[in-house]
């Protein structure tokens, strides 16, 4: 196989040197009898000057021959440079590279430097200096397309093909230069022709003369054996030089680093084979000549490109093809095809180069641009492209598709006690869970964060079913790392093409029904209602100017006073947050504060609050004989995600409260929502010496448990029993369960709300002394507290009921 792929443009210059030779050696077989003839009938007295002229000539000869061997040399060395360098550039074109290649340069200067050099041996002859002309212009042309179309190559990848006209006519310099190479070699071969024909007859003529003299017939004969053993060791040169190129080709072919083989395009079978192609596919040499193509290439599985049998009659190229070992893998091969001929059949040449770990490579990250990692399911990326393909479909067929919007109720909680490591670990177990119910029915996908997006069919038999199973699955605990965990999901839908015509119309709607369900008790899913976009941008109305005035300073606390309702003696005042809007105007705090707790801006107000009533109350206490504790409301944000105890702290440090003069109120519901954590707080902060009071006490829980594991100081009746007093009897007996409960478990006892002289004649003939509400006074400014207190104290105690 070496010597079939050898160098093409050698052999030219081989037979060349062959002729030469072959000319000489008829040559002198020839003259031998007429030199001896001539050399014995010459006359003696002109042997010397025959001798010497012939002397001249041979030198001139000589001079000739190294020569033309010099510009052959020098031809030789352009040739192969040419060839290297045109080998280059098609390998620059015809892959892509996996890794920086360093920029391509056409050699021009060295090509150059060789053409000057092959002129400097024409010694004046103006042919041989205006071939080298010639040809140096078609190398700088060349050089100045190849160099194009290699920097369109590297910047524009791909942008160059076998089909690009700049790239044929690239081919069609490049053959022309090498036809000039030729054209140059055979010109230089002819002067030799001459020269040696020139100095052959003068040889004759002066073999005539020389007939006669044996002397000149032996130096003669000298002469030529000198002259022949010369030209036997420029051949022997020649030779070598012919068998270095022979060796470079091998190894670009059989020593490639590069699977290679040569395919006859008759029988489709393999007709050469490099060592590394054998050694790819796992096969001996030998083997493979005898397998056919259609053994090792898979057709029906290429990746890119036609099928061979196809893309053979067409140009050259590149392509990936799935090819199987012998001991069955599929290794990805990314082939480059070149036309050429083979022992005179028309053949192709494939280049391989093994792609399968960049493939794979590929395959992971286009998965992880896809999938989530944490889950596995789609990400939010793909699932959007996914739902805009099956809108499309949706509307050519008519269909109804709805968007489900899932969200886990109080999966916070869970990373903030057991930390995100268990958190993670749940929504895997989430995801795997949600996908096992939706089935073949829908696609699944995590959204972000906790929440999790179904694409599924919007018709009602089909769709209440998945709803029902979805919450149903939700409900089972999960056992994550020996931790049973209990977790509920908050569903909302939205239906195409009803509450939307694109994906996000779909989601934003979507969300919109979920956050109606989490209103309305969580664990339970809503539909879509037009009038919930506009909650939901009154929300975000309100969350907007919320920001901006808590970052202005526009918000302020008021203050509602607490008396003994025994003895008239105000006791303390609870801190309420008010705000008003240059925009808004007034905002019921019923309003805000539930957007600020969906934000999470309640953490920053209410610490906030904390700070500045514990300020104010600190004033109001420079006169120790007239103690007023503040109350202040801890949001169950607050609880569970802030640092509450070092807030406290830190304020009652900052302000100079006393402990015992700062009560924290804390909803039932958040108590329960994280009850390990609020009993290591609440026991960390009555240690602190300040007071804790649940409020709304009533409304939700009312475990006699909770309240022995919590142990606060003080309950709080709520303003919905306390209004009912005199109207309703089940709620006052309520009420009085209330009550009784703070007394058997020996805790302080208020109640707020009271605006009549009903409600405070009732709470105290039952026991309840502690009251706040507008029979006493509404919520004022810090700075009337204090009067307040005093005109308390100046007043009598009201009678007794």
């Amino acid at each position: 196989m070496g010597d079939s792929a050898g160098n093409p443009a050698a052999k030219p210059a081989l037979i060349g040197l062959w002729r030469v030779l072959h000319v000489w050696s008829a040559q002198k077989t020839r003259l031998v009898a007429p030199l001896a003839l001539i050399a014995i009938l010459s006359a003696i007295a002109l042997n010397t000057a025959i001798a010497l002229r012939q002397s001249h000539e041979q030198r001139y000869a000589l001079s000739q021959q190294r020569a033309v061997e010099s510009a052959k040399r020098d031809l030789d060395e352009l040739q192969n440079a040419l060839l290297d360098e045109h080998e280059q550039l098609y390998t620059v074109i015809g892959t892509r590279p996996f890794y920086r290649r360093a920029a391509y340069i056409y050699p021009l200067p060295a090509l150059i430097d060789n053409a000057n050099a092959a002129q400097r041996t024409c010694e004046g002859r103006e042919r041989c200096i205006a071939l080298l002309d010639e040809l140096k212009d078609m190398i700088r042309h060349l050089g100045a397309l190849s160099n194009r179309l290699a920097m369109l190559s590297m910047l524009k990848p791909g942008s160059v093909t076998m089909d690009t006209p700049s790239l044929g006519e690239l081919d069609a310099r490049f053959f022309q230069t090498m036809q000039k190479i030729g054209e140059i070699r055979m010109d230089e071969d002819a002067h030799l022709d001459q020269s040696v024909t020139r100095a052959s007859r003068d040889s004759q003529m002066a073999s005539a003369l020389l007939l006669g003299s044996g002397l000149a017939a032996a130096c003669l004969l000298l002469a030529f054996l000198r002259r022949n053993a010369r030209i036997t060791k420029s051949l022997r040169k020649a030779l070598q030089a012919a068998d270095v190129n022979r060796k470079k080709y091998k190894r670009l072919f059989q020593l490639n680093p590069l699977p290679i083989w040569i395919v006859d395009d008759a029988s489709m079978r393999l007709v050469a084979v490099n060592d590394m192609a054998a050694k790819a596919l796992g096969y001996r040499a030998s083997e493979m000549l005898e397998l056919r193509l259609g053994d090792l290439r898979m057709n029906k599985t290429a990746l890119h490109g036609a099928p061979f049998a196809h893309a053979r009659g067409h140009d050259d190229g590149t392509a990936i093809w799935e090819h199987r070992t012998k001991s069955g893998e599929l290794r990805s091969m990314n082939v480059f095809q070149l036309q050429t001929d083979f022992d005179g059949r028309t053949a192709t040449l494939c280049v391989m180069e093994d792609v399968t770990t960049q493939l794979a490579a590929q395959a992971e990250l286009r998965h992880r641009a896809e999938y989530d990692a944490l889950t596995g399911l789609t990400n939010r990326k793909y699932f959007d492209e996914r739902v805009n393909r099956e809108l499309q479909q949706a509307s050519r067929a008519g269909k109804t598709l709805a968007m489900i919007f899932l969200d886990l109720d109080n999966f916070k909680e869970v990373n903030d006690s057991l930390g995100h490591r268990i958190g993670d670990a749940l929504l895997a177990q989430i995801a795997r869970r949600i996908e096992r119910v939706v089935g073949e029915r829908g696609t699944v996908a995590r959204y972000g964060g906790d929440e999790f997006m179904v694409i599924a069919d919007g018709a009602a038999p089909l769709l209440e079913p998945l709803l029902d199973s979805l919450l149903a699955a939700m409900t089972e605990p999960i056992q994550v790392a020996g931790h049973e965990l209990f977790i509920e999901a908050s569903i909302g839908i939205s239906l195409y093409p009803a509450d939307g015509d694109d994906a996000d119309a779909l989601v934003r709607n979507a969300d919109a029904a979920m956050y109606l369900a989490k209103q309305n008790g969580r664990n339970q899913y809503q539909f879509y209602r037009p009038e919930l976009s506009e909650a939901a941008t009154s929300r975000l109305r309100i969350s907007t100017r919320l920001r901006q005035a808590f970052r202005n300073g526009a918000l302020t606390v008021l203050y509602q006073p607490q008396f003994d309702m025994a003895t008239g003696t105000m006791i303390g005042a609870e801190a309420l947050l008010r705000w008003t809007d240059a925009e808004l105007g007034s905002v019921s705090p019923a309003v805000f504060i539930p957007v600020a707790e969906e934000t999470g801006l309640i953490r920053g107000i209410g610490e906030w609050v904390l700070r500045e009533a514990c300020r104010e109350a600190a004033r109001w206490n420079r006169d120790p004989a007239r103690p007023i504790r503040v109350s202040v409301n801890v949001s169950p944000l607050q609880f569970e995600h802030g640092d509450l105890m070092g807030q406290v702290r830190e304020a009652l440090r900052d302000s100079g409260l006393p402990p015992a003069l700062l009560e924290l109120e804390v909803t039932e519901g958040a108590l329960m929502r994280t009850p390990d954590l609020a009993a290591r707080t609440l026991a960390g902060l009555r240690e602190m010496g300040v007071r804790v009071a649940i409020d709304d006490f009533g409304t939700g829980y009312s475990s006699l448990g909770y309240l022995k594991r919590f142990r606060v100081d003080r309950l709080k009746i709520d303003r919905e029993f306390v209004r009912e007093i005199g109207q309703d009897t089940e709620t006052e007996a309520i009420t009085l369960a209330v009550i009784a409960v703070a007394k058997a478990l020996n805790f302080e006892l208020i109640a707020e709300g009271v605006e009549t002289s009903g409600h405070r004649d009732f709470l105290l003939q039952n026991g309840c002394t502690h009251a706040q509400g507008f029979l006493y006074s509404h919520a004022v400014s810090a700075g009337a507290i204090a009067d307040i207190a005093a005109n308390a104290a100046a007043r009598p105690a009201p009678l007794p009921v």
